[in-house]
């Protein structure tokens, strides 16, 4: 059976940096909103991972990429997914 693994992706400068959190990381990816959320091109998004072979070792992986900064378009992922987007939008000063 194909796994799904969630994270945030961060992304500034039109995509020149980059970088990855869990979900469990939500303090840093707020403190990163924070920090950036002025910058030109600073988005957060939730990136979902679904191995298409049923081999934990291939990760052969189809991606589908959720907006969370600066539009919330994470209505469509799971109740615990929208939660912990939630926490991390509530700490956005």
């Amino acid at each position: 059976m194909p796994k799904v693994f969630y994270e945030y992706h961060i992304t500034i400068d039109n995509g020149e940096d980059s970088w990855q959190w869990d979900l469990e990381q939500s303090r840093r990816v707020t403190n990163n909103i924070n920090e950036y959320k002025n910058k030109k091109y600073f988005y957060v998004e939730i990136v979902k991972y679904k191995n298409i072979k049923d081999d934990m070792f291939a990760w052969d992986v189809d991606k589908d990429y959720f907006e969370v900064f600066p539009d919330n378009q994470t209505s469509d992922l799971p109740k615990y997914i929208q939660d912990n987007v939630n926490k991390v939008l509530q700490g956005v000063k």
